[in-house]
This record gives C-alpha cells, structure tokens and sequence, in this order.
C-alpha cells in the first residue's frame, strides 16, 4: 500500500487564519459599520475545521492507529471545558441581569447548547442577522452545534470510505464520495437560502460543503504545485477573496453560492501553503500578534457575544464607541484568563479516553439538570422584585388560537356567537386586527351578533404585501393561502354584513386601495380598525429591569431608569406612524371606508382600575382592547348615521 499519510506538523499560518477569522467576527458583532461581512469568519473556521479533523482521522487510518474513542475524547478535551465555563458564567449573569421572558428563552438554548445542539433550537425562529438584538447570550453556540454534529458524524462516513478504498490505498476513490457530498451540500444550500433561509444558516446539512472544502484539501489527491511565484499568487488570490468577503457580503442571499467566497479564499490560502510550507500570505498570518489571537480564538469566540448582549440588555441597547471599546479588551482578557486556565491544563490533562468522554456525557447531564432547576427560579422574588399581572402581558386569549398556522380553518374555536353557519362580522388582518377581538365580540354580544375571526400574525390577510422583503424568514405559503380564503369567504358567505379590517403601521399602496374597493363592493359595511401607540421599550421588561437583582447595585444603567415606563410614548408613536398618517389614513378616507383612530383614546395607557392595556410594544391587551367598547360603539352608531344621510 502506498504511504497516504499526511504530515501533522503544527501550521503557525493556520493560528494566524483563525485570529483573522475571530477578529471579524468580533469587530462585526461590535457593530463597526464598515466590515459588513464579519460573519464569514465562522465560515473560514468551517473549512479550517474540516481540514485538521479530516487530516488526522485519514493519518490515522492509514497508520492503523485511529481509534473512535481516542477521537471523541480528544474533542471532548477541546471543546467542553471552555464551552461550559462559559455556560456556567452566563447562567450566573442571566441570574442577575435577565428579565422573567429572557431568563426563559435564554434557558431553552442552554439546555440545547449544554447538548450540543444550538444551532437545533435557533433555527425555529432566531434570526442572526435581526436589527434588534433582543437574542440569547448563547446565540454564537450555534456554530459549536454544526462543529459538534460534524464531529459525530464525520469519522464514520470517513472510516466507512477507508475500507471501501482499499483502506486509503486508493485516494481517489476515498476523495470523489467526499466531493460529491460537498456539491449535494452546496446546492442544498443554494435550495434553502430561497426556500428556508433559517435552515440554510443554521443546519449541519447546509453548511457540511464548508466544512468539505478543507477535508478535500487534507488529502493527498490535488496536483503538488512547486513554482513559488504560482504558490504566492493563488495564496494573495485567497486572501482578496477573503478580504472581499469582509467588506462586501451582505447577510442577504447567505450562506448558499454566497459563502464560497471566503471558503474558496481559505482554501485557496491552506492549498497554496501546502504545496511549499510558505507563501507570502502564510508569512504574514505567521506574525505573532494573528499567532497569538488565533491560539486564543476558541476562547475569544467563547467570550465576545455574551459580553455584548448581556451589555444591550441591560445597560444599553446601543453600543458606544467607548463601551465597544471596553467589550473588545474584555473579551480579550477573559479569552486569555480562559485558554491559558481552562483550555490548556484540560487538554494536558492524563484521564483515560473511555473516562474522558464518560466525564462529558455527565456534564452534558448535570447541567441539563441545573438549568430545570434555575427554571424555577424565574419569577423568584429574590431574582425579580417586579411581578407582572399575567392579565396584562399576555395577548388576548384566541390569538394563540385563531391567529396562527391553521387558526382560519378552526371555525369550531373561531366563530363566536349564536350564527356560527352565518355569521355577519369577520375580523380581518395580522396581530393588529387580532388584538381588537374582545372589543369586537363584546360590541356584537351587544347586538346579537356572530363573529368569525380570519387574522393571521404577521399577515395583513386583506391586502398583498411580501414580507420576505424586510425579513429573512420564508415567504409564509400559509399566509398567502390566508389571503386566498379570505376573498373566498367574502364572495361565498352572503350574510357577512361587516368587515373590520387592521393591520400593523400600514402605508398607502395601490395594493390597499383596490383591496378596499374590492371588498366595498361586497360588504355593505366595510371599517378600518387604526394604529395603537407604539413604545421604544417594552414597558414590562422597561420595568423588571428595574427591579432586577443587578438593579439592587448597579446605577447609571441608560435604560430609561427614573423615567415612566408605562408613560405614553408621542415621539416613537409619531416616528412608526408616520406614513400611515400621510399615505394610509387618507386613503382610506378616499376609498370611503370609516377609520376608526383609537390614538387620542390611548394616551393615558391605563384604565380607570389602574390596568396598563398593553401586552408589549405595539400590542393590546385585554383591559386596552375592553377599554375602547363605548367608543367603538359610539363610532359605528355616527358612521352608520352618516352611510345614510
């Protein structure tokens, strides 16, 4: 057989790649405008990832020396140690700095990350890449659950290739099941960026390509290129595409035919250096300060985010130059504190493999464990003196049911009143149209009649609008469906003689206008439910931060403390409504239909009982939706007083 073996000598120019790639990602987070693809640094990790693994399984094999025990326990003695600390500190600042919501939310994706399954959890509904970073602390662990799951999976389809090639004698063989893997991936890839971005970004099988581009160039199957001026050319060439991926790419249209870019640049920097040893790329990446971030960028990676989104949650959502500044230093401090006494004495550390990942597996349990058990601790009084009447935070009790993925079609729960096979009122829009729903019953109780709620979040149901053009998220077939139904029960149910139609800030558009019309000439009576106030900050979270178990020591926060955060908020209402005030409102009035303004009616946010009547931002409650019956009452007797004269 021949010698297939590969050298495992250490690579500095490797260190200086993954300081590169760290450094990106951090400056990107810190939110420096001009690197707006800072995120392809996990990418570059991928491929870098792909090519030690893959190298030293191969070696390995080929020297019959590979053991899966000795294997998992080396990744084991990488990755937990720091990866836990790290928990296990978070788990302590969630204690002291996170609200009631975001102390829940933040131990589900502990639980996961303690699993090694992040990414798992973040892909059912976390955007990366949202503008506001109302996220879990734990929100970067998702790349470490597309590593880990990488590293289960990836020694059995390798040993698996090793003994169908003649175990390694031909490369070949060995190399081409591999490279046709890495296309399926890519072009999966490409498939769910259009289809399901969230999966894309997240799932091992969309981003195993990455991590291929690095094994192919472990093996001994690429032509050996020996003319250093060619070798110092492609290694520049993958350094521009790096470079390039830095300032240009944009979290749009990501990963998918996007991420070659830096993966091709990373591969193309690892190629050329392993034709000769040295480029003039691997020199400069050889330097001692990108050596150095790089033996430190596990832990760096580790330490970065947390301090950020602990730092906006609490103090300030916006990130100073000098708490930026501040943050970068820390996490740098911390990521040293960690290598040099964390990662380093596990990792020399002399326990038996099989000991090794018996270890693991229990730290993977307890802390499992102790995260049921914070769980409980969530609206402790000691942890949050401020407790929230759940009346006035949570929405109106039929959202959950008749506003989400198949909430039209249950007409059993939906239907309210004593005509549920002709009913006359249909509740028509998103969220916004839903939280008017005990106005609407309570008004029709009154006059006998039966109402069908047909609202959908996040779907304005009545009229057309795409809204993967200002989210990553899928186009909702479900909501288009929605729509479809809609104009169907309009043409088909005769005894619909009102239509209450609300939607969040809407503008004027052709769109609006014809479906106005359109439903005019069906419906005799046809109401446009308008816009509620609209808060900068939750008011509750605005509150419990300030009855945290941190705000018992900690002043000077910048999170509005000493102001009112229940106050009614003019000048961020003014800002989200202001081209529904110039382009929606007169629309409507143009088109005919009453428009039913409850902004001058909510401006004291409280009712006569002292209830707050929001559930959050933009969202009524029960009490604010019950609050505006006679006023609702009163507008429909003037409108229809005034349809007739």
């Amino acid at each position: 057989m021949q010698n297939n073996s590969v050298s495992l000598r250490y690579f500095p120019y490797i260190d200086g790649l993954r300081g590169l790639a760290v450094l990106s990602i951090l400056i990107f987070h810190l939110g420096l405008p001009f690197l707006s693809g800072g995120f392809v640094g996990v990418d570059i990790f991928f491929v870098i990832s792909g090519f030690l693994i893959t190298r030293i399984i191969f070696s390995e094999m080929v020297e019959e020396r590979f053991s899966f025990t000795a294997f998992y326990a080396r990744r084991i003695k990488r990755i937990f140690p720091a990866l836990f600390m790290m928990l296990f500190v978070c788990s302590m600042a969630a204690i002291v700095f996170l609200g009631v919501e975001q102390f829940t939310t933040f131990l589900k994706s502990f639980r996961y990350a303690s699993a090694q399954g992040a990414n798992i959890f973040f892909a059912r509904d976390v955007d990366y890449f949202a503008e506001k970073l109302d996220q879990s602390p734990l929100l970067h662990t998702w790349s470490l659950g597309v590593e880990e799951q990488f590293y289960l999976l990836w020694p059995l389809i390798l040993f698996g290739l090793f003994r169908v090639s003649g175990h390694g004698s031909n490369v070949l063989k060995f190399s081409i099941p591999l490279l046709a893997l890495m296309v399926v991936s890519l072009g999966l890839s490409e498939y769910l960026v259009k289809v399901d971005p969230m999966q894309a970004f997240y799932h091992l099988h969309a981003r195993a390509w990455e991590l291929g581009v690095g094994a192919i160039l472990s093996l001994p199957v690429l032509p050996v290129i020996k003319n250093q001026k060619w070798i110092n050319f492609l290694s520049l060439a993958g350094l521009i595409f790096i470079g390039v991926s830095f300032f240009v790419l944009r979290e749009d249209h990501f990963p998918g035919f996007a991420a070659l870019l830096p993966c091709l640049g990373t591969g193309l920097i690892i190629y050329s250096t392993q034709c000769s040893g040295r480029s003039i790329v691997s020199n400069w990446l050889s330097s001692r300060i990108l050596v150095g971030v790089g033996m430190i960028s596990y832990s760096l990676y580790l330490w970065h985010w947390p301090l950020i989104t602990f730092y906006q949650e609490y103090f300030n959502p916006e990130l100073s130059l000098t708490a930026g500044v501040l943050i970068f230093f820390l996490s740098i401090f911390m990521a040293v504190l960690s290598y040099f006494f964390v990662e380093q004495p596990f990792r020399t550390m002399k326990v038996s493999p099989v000991k090794t990942i018996i270890i693991g597996l229990c730290f993977v349990g307890v802390f499992i464990f102790y995260a049921n058990l914070l769980k409980k601790e969530s609206y402790a009084p000691w942890r949050v003196s401020y407790q929230m009447d759940d009346i006035e935070t949570l929405p109106q009790p039929l959202h959950k049911i008749c506003s989400v993925k198949g909430g039209v079609d249950r007409i059993d729960q939906c239907i309210i009143g004593p005509h549920p096979e002709a009913y006359e009122v249909l509740l028509v829009g998103d969220s916004h149209a839903s939280h008017f729903a005990p106005m609407i019953l309570q008004w029709a109780k009154q006059k006998g009649l039966t109402v069908r709620l047909y609202t959908k979040g996040a779907c304005r149901v009545w009229y057309e609008e795409d809204i993967s053009s200002y989210t990553r998220l899928p186009p909702d077939e479900y909501c288009r469906r929605v729509m479809i139904g809609f104009r169907d029960v309009l043409m088909r149910q005769p005894s619909v003689q009102y239509v209450f139609l609300g939607s969040y800030a809407p503008e004027g558009s052709s769109e609006v206008s014809r479906a106005l019309h359109e439903i005019r000439a069906v419906v005799p009576n046809v109401f446009v439910l308008g816009a509620t106030p609209v808060f900068k900050n939750h008011p509750h979270h605005c509150e419990i931060r300030k009855h945290l178990l941190a705000s018992r020591y900690v002043t000077g926060r910048g999170m509005g403390e000493g102001d009112d955060c229940f106050a009614y908020d003019q000048e961020e209402t003014n800002r989200k409504l202001e081209m529904t005030e110039k382009t929606f409102i007169p629309m409507v009035r143009d088109a005919g239909v009453p428009y039913f303004d409850p902004l001058p009616l909510l401006k004291t946010t409280r009712d006569a009982e002292g209830h707050f009547m929001f559930v959050d931002t933009n969202h009524l409650n029960v009490y604010g939706s019950l609050f505006l019956v006679p006023y609702f009452r009163e507008f429909i007797d003037r409108s229809t007083i005034e349809a007739l004269q």
